[in-house]
């Protein structure tokens, strides 16, 4: 007859505990951080006239990234919001547009007296034009090897 006495088994127990907790702080910290970084990394690497030409500036200022921690898991989440092309230039479209009636005060550049274009239909071809998802596959790597320090650097403490 063998008999075997496990000595420790709640220290055990208990330090596994606190690694879960330990590495989760470690991962919303590095996702909070590069949230961060990949936003700066859009607005400067890809909206600067590298991906899009700069012309007015709303869609720089419409990148944003936030961070949703539920307890079990960790968002980080980098994307536009209230620019309304930006869709447009990410996945490309083809198709018909409508144009709503408005009025010009410019015309080539020259200001002009204002006048009323009314509402048209045009079709539309814009290639992919990819700014948020192209900068998360040009930064996969680094944040794969971020990820794994944080859950090693939380596995040794």
């Amino acid at each position: 007859m063998l008999t075997v006495d496990i000595v420790g088994d709640k220290e055990v127990i208990a330090r596994f505990s606190s690694m879960t907790d330990r590495i989760h702080q470690k991962l919303l910290q590095f996702i909070t951080g590069y949230s961060a970084k990949l936003q700066n990394y859009v607005v400067t690497q890809k909206l600067s006239g590298q991906v899009l030409n700069h012309i007015s500036g709303n869609l720089q200022a419409s990148i944003h990234n936030e961070v949703e921690d539920s307890g079990s898991s960790i968002i980080g989440r980098v994307y536009s919001a209230g620019c309304n092309y930006a869709g447009i230039h990410e996945f490309g479209f083809t198709g018909s547009e409508t144009v709503k009636e408005h009025i010009r005060t410019h015309l080539f550049g020259r200001e002009v007296a204002p006048f009323t274009v009314p509402s048209f239909t045009r079709e539309m071809h814009m290639p992919e034009r990819s700014f948020l998802r192209s900068s998360l596959a040009d930064n996969r790597d680094e944040i794969i090897e971020g990820m794994k320090t944080a859950v090693a650097e939380a596995a040794k403490e």
